[in-house]
């Protein structure tokens, strides 16, 4: 089910331990999720409806250690593939990893390391969409849009320590 291109969709902005999250929603799911290091507009076209009330929670019981998975409906924008990759990063369990190679044999073959890490640099829904835990086949932390020292301190988090 695609987006309505009618619905008005609002911006809000949580406060966590490792920065402010942006969040876009409307009345019946999230869009996107990111780091932002600023918040210039932050009283443009805000709301508090249930879904956005019900993620504050969520994410602050996150960040507490107090959650491991998320309740929230998301619908992240993008391609077929890129919503495959984006699902099967929603199986790596709370407090594991795989690499980027372990999603890509999962979806058809190591031959889609590549375009796999492409879809997961572009993962709108951060944190609900745990491409935090993917990292290199070599263990090494990798890429991750809200910065690597973010998504090591996501994986310590869920329990896991991993150097740069």
């Amino acid at each position: 089910m695609d987006q309505r291109l009618d619905e008005p969709y609002f911006n809000s902005w949580v406060e966590t331990p490792l920065g402010l999250l942006k969040v876009t929603y409307n009345h019946t799911h999230i869009e996107r999720v990111y780091f932002e290091n600023n918040a210039l507009d932050i009283s443009h076209n805000t709301i508090h409806n249930q879904i956005f009330n019900d993620f504050k929670k969520q994410i602050s019981f996150y960040f507490s250690n107090k959650l491991k998975s998320f309740d929230l409906p998301t619908l992240p924008v993008g391609t077929t593939f890129q919503k495959n990759v984006w699902k099967a990063l929603q199986d790596i369990p709370f407090g594991t990893y795989s690499s980027y190679m372990d999603v890509a044999i999962k979806l058809g073959g190591k031959e889609k390391t590549r375009a796999v890490a492409s879809a997961i640099a572009k993962n709108p829904i951060l944190i609900l969409i745990p491409c935090h835990r993917v990292i290199g086949s070599d263990g090494k932390l990798t890429g991750f849009s809200g910065g690597v020292h973010r998504k090591k301190a996501l994986l310590e988090i869920e329990g896991l320590r991993i150097d740069f």
